[in-house]
């Protein structure tokens, strides 16, 4: 089967997080560890949807005594840059046809200010997001409701992430693949997107 669509990773792909100090390390000081155990063991039910990332955060924070750092804990959610030099790509590729679809796995706190900061409802046709699939890369059934979702057979899909988990999670399902990250540079990107046959 031709391709007819392309899946694209967020984070290492499209945008970035904090690249520098550990914005809850300024935050919370030396209580960052603490907090980070408390949230971070259950983060793959925040991926899947199973949890609101927010009130998760409100009950760590008041169980380490530090609710009034709350608002300034959430804000560090909002902590995204857009990447311009992939994104350019997926407007050049939509331009030639392909549908072009976000593919993450995130929890709903950051999936809205994703939605809220970063423009993907103009940049791309539709978002998959993890926590409103109930299941999250690279579980087989998140691509098999991702291609059930376009009406495509997952051999119609191009999946392109950084992580090589989810790589071969979709490999495994049927998809075509591309194993890239922002900082291999957008021509790798553009000559592994032309052995798919997709020419910008």
């Amino acid at each position: 089967m031709e391709i007819a669509a392309v899946l694209w990773d967020a984070d290492g792909v499209l945008q970035q997080g904090p690249t520098s100090t550990d914005p809850f390390v300024e935050v919370l000081g030396e209580r960052a560890e603490e907090f980070g155990a408390l949230v971070w063991g259950r983060l793959d039910d925040a991926l899947a949807g199973r949890l609101h990332m927010a009130d998760h955060v409100t009950a760590a924070l008041e169980q380490l005594g530090l609710a009034d750092r709350r608002e300034q804990v959430l804000a560090l959610w909002d902590l995204l840059t857009p990447l311009p030099a992939p994104r350019a790509v997926v407007a050049a590729v939509r331009e030639t046809g392909f549908g072009c679809y976000l593919a993450t796995n995130q929890d709903d706190l950051r999936a809205a200010a994703m939605r809220r900061l970063l423009g993907y409802d103009e940049l791309l046709d539709a978002s998959f997001y993890s926590c409103d699939l109930g299941v999250a890369k690279p579980s087989p059934d998140y691509f098999l409701a991702v291609a059930d979702a376009l009406v495509l057979a997952p051999e119609q899909l191009l999946f392109v992430d950084d992580n090589l988990e989810n790589v071969e999670g979709a490999r495994d399902t049927g998809l075509y693949t591309i194993h890239w990250t922002h900082t291999d540079g957008v021509e790798v990107l553009m000559r592994r997107l032309g052995v798919h046959g997709i020419r910008i």
